[in-house]
Protein backbone atom coordinates (compact mmCIF):
# COMPACT_ATOMS: atom_id res chain seq x y z
CA UNK A 1 0.00 0.00 0.00
CA UNK A 2 1.32 3.45 -0.88
CA UNK A 3 0.34 6.45 1.15
CA UNK A 4 0.65 10.11 0.30
CA UNK A 5 3.85 10.82 -1.63
CA UNK A 6 6.11 13.83 -1.89
CA UNK A 7 6.91 15.57 -5.15
CA UNK A 8 10.28 13.82 -5.30
CA UNK A 9 8.72 10.39 -4.74
CA UNK A 10 5.76 10.63 -7.06
CA UNK A 11 7.54 10.21 -10.40
CA UNK A 12 7.00 6.45 -10.35
CA UNK A 13 8.61 4.46 -13.17
CA UNK A 14 7.64 6.91 -15.89
CA UNK A 15 10.23 9.67 -15.58
CA UNK A 16 9.07 13.03 -16.88
CA UNK A 17 9.94 16.65 -16.52
CA UNK A 18 7.04 18.38 -14.77
CA UNK A 19 7.29 21.51 -16.90
CA UNK A 20 6.99 19.52 -20.13
CA UNK A 21 3.45 18.25 -19.51
CA UNK A 22 0.46 20.39 -20.48
CA UNK A 23 -2.32 17.85 -19.89
CA UNK A 24 -2.50 14.96 -17.43
CA UNK A 25 -5.16 12.25 -17.35
CA UNK A 26 -6.11 11.38 -13.76
CA UNK A 27 -6.91 7.68 -13.23
CA UNK A 28 -8.00 6.65 -9.70
CA UNK A 29 -7.51 2.93 -9.03
CA UNK A 30 -7.96 0.40 -6.24
CA UNK A 31 -7.38 -3.34 -6.67
CA UNK A 32 -7.55 -3.28 -10.48
CA UNK A 33 -4.84 -5.83 -11.14
CA UNK A 34 -6.97 -7.57 -13.75
CA UNK A 35 -7.89 -4.59 -15.93
CA UNK A 36 -5.59 -1.65 -15.19
CA UNK A 37 -3.20 -2.43 -18.07
CA UNK A 38 -5.91 -2.48 -20.79
CA UNK A 39 -7.37 0.69 -19.28
CA UNK A 40 -4.01 2.45 -19.39
CA UNK A 41 -3.37 1.30 -22.94
CA UNK A 42 -6.62 2.95 -23.98
CA UNK A 43 -5.56 6.23 -22.37
CA UNK A 44 -2.10 6.00 -23.95
CA UNK A 45 -3.68 5.47 -27.38
CA UNK A 46 -5.76 8.60 -26.86
CA UNK A 47 -2.93 10.82 -25.59
CA UNK A 48 0.19 9.73 -27.48
CA UNK A 49 -0.56 11.83 -30.58
CA UNK A 50 -2.16 14.76 -28.78
CA UNK A 51 -1.12 18.19 -30.03
CA UNK A 52 0.25 19.08 -26.57
CA UNK A 53 2.56 17.08 -24.27
CA UNK A 54 0.44 14.75 -22.12
CA UNK A 55 0.91 12.29 -19.27
CA UNK A 56 -1.07 9.97 -17.00
CA UNK A 57 -1.35 10.05 -13.20
CA UNK A 58 -2.47 6.77 -11.62
CA UNK A 59 -3.78 7.50 -8.12
CA UNK A 60 -3.85 4.40 -5.93
CA UNK A 61 -6.20 4.24 -2.95
CA UNK A 62 -4.40 1.44 -1.12
CA UNK A 63 -4.53 -1.51 -3.51
CA UNK A 64 -3.76 -4.82 -1.80
CA UNK A 65 -3.22 -6.76 -5.03
CA UNK A 66 -0.63 -6.31 -7.81
CA UNK A 67 -2.22 -3.22 -9.36
CA UNK A 68 0.87 -1.05 -8.87
CA UNK A 69 3.17 -3.73 -10.28
CA UNK A 70 1.02 -3.83 -13.40
CA UNK A 71 1.12 -0.04 -13.67
CA UNK A 72 4.91 0.05 -13.24
CA UNK A 73 5.35 -2.59 -15.92
CA UNK A 74 3.31 -0.64 -18.45
CA UNK A 75 4.91 2.68 -17.47
CA UNK A 76 8.37 1.34 -18.26
CA UNK A 77 7.40 0.87 -21.91
CA UNK A 78 4.78 3.58 -22.38
CA UNK A 79 5.35 6.36 -24.96
CA UNK A 80 3.23 8.54 -22.66
CA UNK A 81 4.76 9.29 -19.21
CA UNK A 82 2.96 7.53 -16.35
CA UNK A 83 3.39 8.41 -12.68
CA UNK A 84 1.84 6.83 -9.59
CA UNK A 85 0.52 8.73 -6.60
CA UNK A 86 -0.66 7.34 -3.27
CA UNK A 87 -3.93 8.44 -1.69
CA UNK A 88 -4.68 7.58 1.95
CA UNK A 89 -8.39 8.37 1.65
CA UNK A 90 -10.75 5.92 -0.07
CA UNK A 91 -13.07 6.73 -2.96
CA UNK A 92 -13.01 8.13 -6.48
CA UNK A 93 -13.54 11.71 -5.30
CA UNK A 94 -10.57 11.67 -2.90
CA UNK A 95 -8.31 10.06 -5.49
CA UNK A 96 -9.32 12.51 -8.22
CA UNK A 97 -8.60 15.45 -5.93
CA UNK A 98 -5.24 13.95 -4.96
CA UNK A 99 -4.27 13.68 -8.61
CA UNK A 100 -5.46 17.19 -9.38
CA UNK A 101 -3.60 18.82 -6.47
CA UNK A 102 -0.35 16.95 -7.19
CA UNK A 103 -0.11 17.64 -10.91
CA UNK A 104 2.24 20.14 -12.52
CA UNK A 105 0.19 20.22 -15.72
CA UNK A 106 -1.91 23.14 -16.90
CA UNK A 107 -4.96 20.98 -17.59
CA UNK A 108 -6.28 17.67 -16.26
CA UNK A 109 -8.64 15.14 -17.80
CA UNK A 110 -11.12 12.80 -16.11
CA UNK A 111 -13.03 10.00 -17.77
CA UNK A 112 -13.70 6.30 -18.05
CA UNK A 113 -10.60 4.76 -19.67
CA UNK A 114 -12.51 1.75 -20.98
CA UNK A 115 -14.27 4.13 -23.38
CA UNK A 116 -11.13 5.82 -24.72
CA UNK A 117 -8.90 5.11 -27.69
CA UNK A 118 -7.06 6.68 -30.61
CA UNK A 119 -10.33 7.92 -32.12
CA UNK A 120 -10.75 10.24 -29.12
CA UNK A 121 -7.54 12.20 -29.74
CA UNK A 122 -9.40 14.73 -31.90
CA UNK A 123 -11.88 15.38 -29.11
CA UNK A 124 -9.13 16.03 -26.57
CA UNK A 125 -7.33 18.33 -29.03
CA UNK A 126 -10.61 20.19 -29.46
CA UNK A 127 -10.96 20.57 -25.68
CA UNK A 128 -7.41 21.84 -25.30
CA UNK A 129 -7.95 24.45 -28.02
CA UNK A 130 -11.07 25.71 -26.24
CA UNK A 131 -9.27 25.93 -22.90
CA UNK A 132 -6.18 27.54 -24.41
CA UNK A 133 -8.36 30.34 -25.80
CA UNK A 134 -8.64 31.51 -22.19
CA UNK A 135 -12.37 32.15 -21.78
CA UNK A 136 -13.39 28.65 -20.67
CA UNK A 137 -12.33 26.60 -17.68
CA UNK A 138 -13.96 23.21 -18.32
CA UNK A 139 -14.86 21.31 -21.48
CA UNK A 140 -16.99 18.15 -21.37
CA UNK A 141 -16.81 15.86 -24.37
CA UNK A 142 -19.58 13.37 -25.10
CA UNK A 143 -20.11 11.06 -28.05
CA UNK A 144 -22.05 7.83 -28.39
CA UNK A 145 -22.93 7.83 -24.71
CA UNK A 146 -19.33 8.36 -23.54
CA UNK A 147 -18.03 11.30 -21.54
CA UNK A 148 -14.67 12.81 -20.70
CA UNK A 149 -13.94 16.10 -19.02
CA UNK A 150 -10.90 18.33 -19.57
CA UNK A 151 -10.37 21.11 -17.04
CA UNK A 152 -8.01 23.83 -15.97
CA UNK A 153 -6.32 22.64 -12.78
CA UNK A 154 -7.63 25.54 -10.70
CA UNK A 155 -11.20 24.90 -11.80
CA UNK A 156 -10.82 21.16 -11.25
CA UNK A 157 -9.65 21.65 -7.68
CA UNK A 158 -12.57 23.98 -6.98
CA UNK A 159 -15.19 21.68 -8.47
CA UNK A 160 -13.97 18.41 -7.01
CA UNK A 161 -13.35 19.91 -3.58
CA UNK A 162 -16.78 21.49 -3.31
CA UNK A 163 -18.91 18.66 -4.63
CA UNK A 164 -18.09 15.11 -5.67
CA UNK A 165 -18.84 14.36 -9.33
CA UNK A 166 -21.37 11.65 -10.13
CA UNK A 167 -18.57 9.46 -11.44
CA UNK A 168 -15.65 9.38 -13.87
CA UNK A 169 -16.01 11.89 -16.67
CA UNK A 170 -18.87 13.79 -15.11
CA UNK A 171 -18.86 17.34 -13.81
CA UNK A 172 -21.65 18.09 -11.32
CA UNK A 173 -24.25 20.77 -11.94
CA UNK A 174 -23.03 23.61 -9.76
CA UNK A 175 -25.18 26.45 -8.43
CA UNK A 176 -24.01 29.87 -9.54
CA UNK A 177 -22.81 30.97 -6.11
CA UNK A 178 -19.78 32.28 -4.27
CA UNK A 179 -19.16 28.78 -2.89
CA UNK A 180 -18.24 27.65 -6.36
CA UNK A 181 -16.06 30.64 -7.21
CA UNK A 182 -18.60 32.01 -9.64
CA UNK A 183 -18.42 28.99 -11.94
CA UNK A 184 -21.49 27.74 -13.73
CA UNK A 185 -22.32 25.23 -16.42
CA UNK A 186 -23.22 26.75 -19.79
CA UNK A 187 -24.11 24.60 -22.78
CA UNK A 188 -22.43 25.69 -25.99
CA UNK A 189 -24.12 23.22 -28.32
CA UNK A 190 -22.55 20.77 -30.72
CA UNK A 191 -19.18 21.46 -32.29
CA UNK A 192 -17.98 19.49 -35.29
CA UNK A 193 -14.78 17.60 -34.61
CA UNK A 194 -12.34 16.71 -37.39
CA UNK A 195 -12.85 13.32 -39.03
CA UNK A 196 -15.49 12.13 -36.58
CA UNK A 197 -19.05 12.66 -35.41
CA UNK A 198 -20.08 15.92 -33.79
CA UNK A 199 -18.85 16.42 -30.24
CA UNK A 200 -21.33 17.41 -27.60
CA UNK A 201 -19.51 20.04 -25.59
CA UNK A 202 -20.24 21.87 -22.39
CA UNK A 203 -18.10 24.67 -21.04
CA UNK A 204 -17.86 26.20 -17.60
CA UNK A 205 -17.44 29.94 -18.02
CA UNK A 206 -16.51 32.63 -15.56
CA UNK A 207 -19.41 34.66 -14.19
CA UNK A 208 -19.45 38.23 -15.45
CA UNK A 209 -20.97 40.94 -13.26
CA UNK A 210 -23.56 43.15 -14.95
Amino acid sequence: MRGETTDSERRGTGEMQAHSVDLEFILPVCNREGDVVPALRNVVACLRHLAVPAAIAVVDCGSSDRTLERVDGLAAESPVPVRTVGCSRPGWHAAALRGITSTAARWVALGEPDDLGSTDTAGFDHAVRMLAAGDRHVVCLGSRGRRSTVLEVSAAATIVREQAPDGPGFVPDLPDSVWHAGLRIAAVGRVAGPARADLETTAVVERVAV
